[in-house]
């Protein structure tokens, strides 16, 4: 009985510390995710935003 509690309690923590890693990494995505894509546009962009303008 003694094992059987030790695995149930091991299997939880693994399951704990594997959803946080998930969540971790989900919530390091989405903001990479958005700084990358708004890297790309101003990359195929760049022209438009360098433009020198003579007053």
């Amino acid at each position: 009985m003694v094992a059987l509690r030790g695995t149930e309690a091991r299997q939880r923590t693994e399951r704990s510390h594997a959803e946080l890693i998930a969540t971790v990494a989900h919530e390091l995505r989405s903001p990479l995710t958005s700084v990358k894509g708004f890297t790309a546009t101003l990359l195929q962009k760049w022209e438009r935003f360098t433009t020198t303008r003579s007053g």
